[in-house]
């Protein structure tokens, strides 16, 4: 390490890994084992490559796959909420490849059913039968799951101080 003791400093710990007679700094001690831990330990490799947070991409994953910016058929699912209203969107590519090149007219935005019946069969329309991602199918209609069971509120019980006990 580029420091492993001193002798100028007032406060002095031994250590024992370090050799015979070698001593250091309480604080500089306590990061040469936090630089050693770091350098031991190895962390595994993630099956992830990373989060992003991008408009149109639809697990949040920094992939070619599901990205925003990379691919030029962005799909993505999302809630929003205006007020006390909440709905589910569809955020897709702009067919025309005219708009590609005008950043605020890139992604086009679809409401999307509640109804669950309803909700998949639009979204199962607009990429199956549009012929518009049909990899991202089964995600898609995931997503459109959670996002739907996201806004559910907990209900209150409210109990009765009348009632019998």
């Amino acid at each position: 390490f580029w420091l492993k003791c001193c002798s100028s400093v007032q406060e002095v710990v031994c250590v024992p890994g370090l050799g015979k007679g070698a001593t250091c700094h309480g604080a500089l001690f306590v990061d040469l084992g936090v630089r050693e831990e770091q350098q031991l330990v190895h962390p595994e490799k993630h099956e992830y490559a990373g989060l992003s947070s991008e408009a149109g991409n639809l697990c949040g994953l920094n992939s070619y796959k599901f990205s925003g910016l990379a691919s030029s058929n962005v799909l993505d699912i999302s809630g929003k909420n205006s007020g006390a209203k909440e709905s589910i969107m569809m955020t897709t590519s702009h067919k025309k490849a005219s708009r590609h090149a005008r950043p605020g007219s890139i992604l086009l935005s679809t409401g999307v059913k509640k109804s669950s019946k309803k909700g998949l069969a639009q979204i199962s329309k607009a990429l199956e039968g549009g012929f518009y991602r049909r990899d991202l199918m089964e995600v898609a209609r995931a997503k459109y799951v959670k996002v739907k069971t996201s806004f559910k509120k907990k209900k209150l019980v409210f109990k009765s101080r009348r009632a019998s006990k």
